[in-house]
């Protein structure tokens, strides 16, 4: 592979077969060719996708922190709210919201959508409705906007029993599935369903 790439396509080609071991639970074979990459890679998303791919196979604090401080200086806002969507699929909710801190002051409305699940996770559901409120939302937004919308709006009714959003929330979802379908907020609006069927019933 060395010999038969140039350094634009080794390093991205090396990334993908480390990638492709880990996934293949092959931790110790994918390893050595994540530090290969994190050694000679001067490409900052590379980078980047090492670094998380090295803490996903060590599960070491000391990679993490070292993510972490890579991952707070400049980055464009996508790569910010991309970072700290990946951090909460790890379970990471406190790192990610320190990462999303430059957007939340921005009032950028994906970031605080991301907070808001952040704090209901977290169990900080006063936080999370607080933040749920700042945010306005109507049939001029966009479609990612309003589907993250109608999803945390959900979640806080089942996660922190806010009944009084319960029928805005089935509202919100259902105008989102009438314009395209989301699996997960289809999921949701069963749930919400069968939790209201167990209010009643209870």
């Amino acid at each position: 592979m060395n010999s038969a790439l140039c350094d634009e396509e080794r390093l991205p080609a090396l990334f993908c077969l480390a990638d492709r071991l880990a996934v293949q639970g092959l931790q110790l074979e994918a390893l050595p060719l994540v530090d290969e990459v994190l050694k000679q890679s001067d490409d900052r998303t590379i980078t980047r996708h090492a670094m998380a791919l090295k803490w996903e196979l060590t599960g070491n604090d000391d990679d993490f922190a070292k993510l972490l401080d890579f991952l707070r200086p400049e980055e464009s806002d996508e790569e910010r709210l991309g970072d700290a969507a990946f951090l909460m699929s790890r379970q990471r909710e406190g790192a990610a919201l320190e990462l999303l801190k430059p957007l939340l002051e921005r009032n950028n409305p994906v970031s605080t959508l991301l907070a808001v699940e952040c704090n209901i996770r977290l169990g900080n559901c006063p936080d999370a409705a607080q933040r749920l409120a700042s945010i306005q939302v109507d049939a001029s937004s966009a479609l990612d906007v309003r589907s993250g919308f109608a999803l945390v709006h959900g979640m806080l009714v089942l996660e922190c029993g806010r009944e009084d959003l319960r029928e805005s929330a089935l509202q919100q979802i259902k105008d989102v599935l009438s314009v395209k379908h989301v699996p997960a907020l289809a999921e949701l609006l069963k749930a919400l369903h069968k939790d209201k069927e167990r209010h009643m019933n209870g």
